[in-house]
Formats: C-alpha cells, structure tokens, sequence
C-alpha cells in the first residue's frame, strides 16, 4: 500500500515570523544558568532582535546574581556571541530570587519592572537531584513553580508563558502519548505536605508519595502539573 508523507520544513518566511515575534521583546528566564536555560539565552541574544532578558538566579555558592551570570558569560557557549558582539550583556539584567521563599523573594522594585515590562516568560527552573530530599524537590519543582505562575499572571503586557518540563515526569509509564496526564500528587497533598515542620516525618511519608516513581525529582516533576 503506498503511503504519502506530508513534510514541512522552516522557511525564510517561518523565519522572519519568529524574528518579528521576539522584535523588542522583554524577557524573563527561570533556570537560565542551567544546562538548558544557557542554551536558549545564548540563542535568543544572537539570533532574535529582543530588548532584553531578565535572568531570575539564586545566590549559591556565596556567590550574588551578578556574579553568577558573569561566571556564565564566560563560558565556552558564548565564544561566537561575544565575538560577534561584544556588547550583549548589556541586554542581560539578573535579578536575585529565592524559588522556596515566599513571593520568591524579589525586591520589590523588581518585582515591579517585571510586572510592567515581561512579554514573554520561559519557565525551566528545576532541581535536577535525583536524590534530593522531597521537601527541597517540592519547594522548587512544585512551589517554584507556582510561584513564578503567579507572578507571571500580574504581568500587563504577558503574551506567552512557557513551562519547559521534562520527559521523565511519566517515566513509570511504557507509552506516552501526546496528552496531559493527571499528576500523581495531589494539589492537597502538595499543601499538607508544605505544612509539615518535621523533616523526620517527611522522610517517614516520601516513599509513599513517590509510588512507582523511581525518586523525588520524577515525582515532583510530575507534582508540576497540578498548577
């Protein structure tokens, strides 16, 4: 029996609708220091004619936002960008935050610029411990990322919001369809479970909330969904 393959490809024309979609755009960016997150910074500041980035990055390490993010400028995947133009940090504002902290712990001030200048949100924050401790996994995989919901719903001008999650969120299952599964923690299991002071008894309960799932990040992953 013959079978007729329809294929499409991107176009000169696909190209520019994407160049005219970012055209003096702001931007806001959870995750942009990780594996993923550089990528799509890099890629947005060499490719897209964009106004600018705002990079949402926790202290770690002693380290403040800023130094993160220059600590990131110089490594290997900005070689072509910082030859090509020199100047692209300019475009880059980071901005200190705290995903297991209430409001996430943004001055206020900032809170406000985002508020009033973000278009468009990419959201791929994530600890990607497998082993983590499911109260941290839960503060950042689940709450995170509620809270970066909330404030991107007072944003005046949003126009898209991205949630980059991750294939592993149904790796119990054999087949995964192109669907939105129904996660298997509930919103009231993620709000009881916030409450719970003792991390003795979070250790005593985790087992049962991962189930069939191999460890905390899959799981929380998963947890993602429920927003």
């Amino acid at each position: 029996i013959p079978i007729k393959l329809s294929l499409s490809f991107a176009t000169a024309d696909d190209d520019s609708t994407f160049e005219e979609f970012y055209r003096d755009s702001v931007i806001l960016i959870t995750g942009g220091t990780g594996f993923l997150g550089k990528v799509l910074v890099e890629k947005l500041l060499r490719k897209f004619p964009i106004k600018r980035i705002y990079l949402l990055i926790r202290r770690k390490n002693n380290m403040t936002a800023q130094e993160r993010l220059e600590r990131l400028f110089q490594e290997e995947l900005f070689i072509k960008l910082r030859g090509e133009n020199p100047e692209f940090g300019e475009k880059v504002v980071p901005i200190a935050a705290d995903y297991e902290a209430f409001d996430l712990d943004i001055a206020e001030e900032d809170k406000l610029t985002l508020v009033n200048e973000v278009e468009i949100v990419f959201n791929i924050v994530a600890s990607v411990k497998f082993n983590e401790k499911l109260r941290d996994a839960m503060g950042i995989n689940v709450l995170g990322t509620k809270k970066v919901l909330e404030l991107s719903q007072q944003m005046q001008c949003l126009k898209s919001f991205l949630h980059i999650s991750t294939l592993y969120s149904s790796c119990q299952r054999k087949y995964v369809g192109e669907r939105c599964y129904s996660p298997k923690i509930t919103y009231e299991q993620v709000i009881q479970i916030d409450r719970i002071a003792d991390n003795d008894t979070f250790e005593a309960i985790q087992h049962c909330l991962i189930g069939e799932m191999p460890n905390t990040y899959t799981v929380t992953r998963d947890g993602q969904r429920i927003w």
